[in-house]
């Protein structure tokens, strides 16, 4: 199991505990997910939750627009901008 499926596996968990994520578990879970090189899809998705639910910052921004970029998808990246 990749390392980035342990990190989804881990924010679910405090999801059903009802533990609350702060934007910085998020931005780990964004740059974890966004390590994959194919999981930039997922990354862009837990990125969406955290806007939902907090306040994204520089480093939510930063790790969704890597994640973008280490996959090649430079317009999705663009976006983010």
């Amino acid at each position: 199991c990749a390392e980035w499926q342990n990190a989804l596996r881990l924010m679910q968990m405090m999801k059903d505990k009802e533990i609350e994520a702060h934007v910085i578990s998020y931005n780990a879970l964004i740059s974890a997910v966004g390590s994959a090189e194919s999981a930039w899809q997922k990354a862009t998705q837990v990125f969406e939750e955290l806007r939902d639910r907090l306040q994204a910052d520089v480093f939510s921004y930063s790790s969704a627009i890597s994640a973008c970029g280490i996959c090649g998808q430079w317009e999705e990246a663009l976006c983010f901008l």
